[in-house]
């Protein structure tokens, strides 16, 4: 959720784009594993991006819809992406898009839209309708939520109880963590209570994981690069509390006080601002330390 960036200085004292927070990490070889995702969704004719700004390319190019864009065939396809993307029940795709209609109205709207969605994409049967249920094909697609959600069982895996990664294998998964969450699930795109829904599914994920990874990056003293972290993810999500502090943990053992200082103020800033309360007790403990 990123409200308000303009109503107070949300700078934090290091801001940083995803090429700073690729270089913080260079080092442990992560670029191995963007070049992996990047490999991997390369090799689907089509990829779909809904993870910051939407897009759809086709055999590496960008569609273009013209003059006029074909929004409802496009809600479709988005709304099979927050269902899964894989065996998808019509009626209940029916039920959403087209909620005005009943029964056979429904349905013929339905099919008329995925006629015209699979003109769109132009790659034959990428959409498989049977028994009621729509998916895409994996083998000539490939979606960026997908690439998410794989990614954080492999986070899952390493940084389980019963595994001892190294901190270059954590730092190698929070870069391509960043690269493959580029934003939120169709911020800019629509409102409409499933999106929302799903799109703080996904957030909450996101968050989740940027936890994990850095606390597992400060149990191996790497300060920096878990402050590189938490400040990108905060880029993304500038109301979790939790991250900001965090963030000002790793300053302080980094002896950087004034940044922690700073990444405290804006914290207080923008919930009073937003939510119109102070921060918690928790985050006034860390304040409390920070000499």
């Amino acid at each position: 959720m990123s409200l308000l960036t303009g109503a107070v200085d949300t700078k934090t004292v290091e801001e940083l784009n995803f090429n700073s927070f690729a270089r913080c990490f260079a080092a442990d070889g992560t670029a191995d594993t963007i070049s992996n995702v990047k490999r991997a969704s390369n090799d689907s004719r089509v990829r779909i991006h809904v993870l910051g700004q939407f897009m759809i390319l086709r055999d590496g190019q960008p569609l273009a819809f013209g003059r006029k864009t074909p929004r409802k065939p496009l809600d479709l396809l988005k709304m099979l992406v927050a269902s899964g993307g894989r065996r998808a029940d019509t009626n209940i795709l029916s039920e959403e898009l087209w909620p005005d209609s009943e029964g056979d109205a429904a349905r013929k709207s339905f099919d008329i839209n995925l006629h015209r969605l699979r003109k769109v994409l132009g790659v034959q049967d990428l959409l498989m309708l049977s028994g009621g249920k729509l998916s895409f094909d994996s083998r000539n697609c490939w979606i960026d939520v997908w690439e998410f959600e794989d990614l954080l069982e492999r986070i899952e895996g390493a940084t389980s109880q019963s595994s001892e990664g190294s901190h270059a294998e954590y730092a190698s998964l929070a870069g391509a963590l960043l690269r493959v969450y580029a934003g939120h699930f169709l911020e800019h795109e629509t409102l409409e209570a499933w999106a929302v829904a799903y799109r703080d599914r996904l957030r909450a994920k996101f968050t989740r994981a940027v936890m994990t990874l850095a606390v597992c990056l400060e149990q191996h003293r790497k300060w920096d690069q878990a402050a590189a972290l938490y400040s990108r993810a905060l880029e993304l999500d500038n109301l979790a509390e939790s991250l900001y502090r965090r963030l000002m943990i790793c300053y302080r053992e980094l002896g950087e006080t004034a940044d922690a200082l700073s990444v405290y103020r804006r914290c207080r800033d923008l919930l009073s601002i937003v939510f119109s309360i102070k921060p918690s007790a928790e985050t006034e403990a860390i304040r409390a330390t920070l000499r």
